[in-house]
């Protein structure tokens, strides 16, 4: 298969965008290559070394097109086992084929196969962990009305966490980002991507606020419990207004509109 990589060779200020001195470059690939392979095999095409210069990847919503607008990146990949690889740490591990099924499955909505490498400056801050997400609950869950969702939020996360790590997640803000993204889900869906249990799985939606529709899935109600704990999370550790559904990730299918040109792209 083709995989195309813009690539601007120089370091240029932020936004990333199609500025003059992009590269395009077609790649033969093939689906179990690994993106980080096909990245450094684009760095030495332009006559970089790879391991002395980081390009960033950003992802297009159409890789074949000169000037196509940018996506937010995938908070996970689904992997050949069926779980999530999540990309903030496990990104060399990612292969198109594991691209190409999160689209598929509504964890991304842009195009596998390509990338846009554009050399930044950045710092080097170190995100917040898991310990630090533990500690807030744990600060938290004195409050009332939300100590018996973080009770069983926070069983769920000691429980399957470390797995995650060893799977990519450095930091807890993709699963958040992932798990508060929808306002409906299947149980099936998140059981297997994250491995939990049947139980695990039932566990997680209801302390969020998820209720069961007797039809197989679980939509976000509102409950004072859920709606609190779930609103909380949002804006204190995600950053974001509770109340503005539109800074919410959402995926195809939930009437979402597509990304328009020039909105600011997810970073890895």
């Amino acid at each position: 298969m083709e995989f195309v990589v813009h690539i601007n060779p120089e370091p240029t200020p932020y936004p990333p965008r199609f500025r003059a001195g992009v590269r395009r470059i077609s790649l033969d690939a093939k689906p179990a290559d690994t993106l980080r392979s096909l990245i450094n095999r684009a760095v030495e095409e332009v006559g970089r070394d790879p391991s002395q210069s980081y390009f960033f990847p950003l992802f297009l919503l159409d890789a074949r097109e000169s000037g196509s607008s940018f996506v937010p990146g995938p908070r996970a990949v689904i992997a050949e086992d069926g779980e999530f690889l999540w990309s903030e740490g496990a990104f060399d591990r990612i292969t198109v084929a594991d691209l190409e099924r999160a689209q598929q499955r509504g964890f991304f909505g842009g195009d596998p196969h390509g990338l846009f490498l554009e050399l930044p400056a950045y710092g080097d801050g170190i995100p917040s962990g898991w310990e630090e997400l533990f500690a807030w609950l744990n600060a938290i869950g004195g409050v009332a009305s939300i100590a018996t969702a973080v009770v069983m939020f926070t069983s769920v996360l000691r429980a399957r966490y470390r797995q995650w790590q060893k799977r990519g997640a450095r930091t807890p803000y993709a699963f958040l980002d992932i798990v508060l993204a929808r306002r409906e889900w299947r149980p099936d869906e998140l059981r297997q991507p994250l491995g939990l249990s049947e139980a695990e799985a039932t566990d997680l939606l209801e302390s969020l606020g998820y209720t069961d529709q007797k039809d197989g899935t679980y939509r976000y109600a509102g409950t004072r419990e859920g709606r609190t704990l779930r609103g909380l999370i949002i804006e204190q550790q995600l950053g974001r207004d509770p109340a503005d559904q539109s800074t919410i990730l959402e995926f195809p299918g939930e009437d979402d509109e597509e990304p328009s040109p020039g909105e600011s792209p997810g970073y890895l």
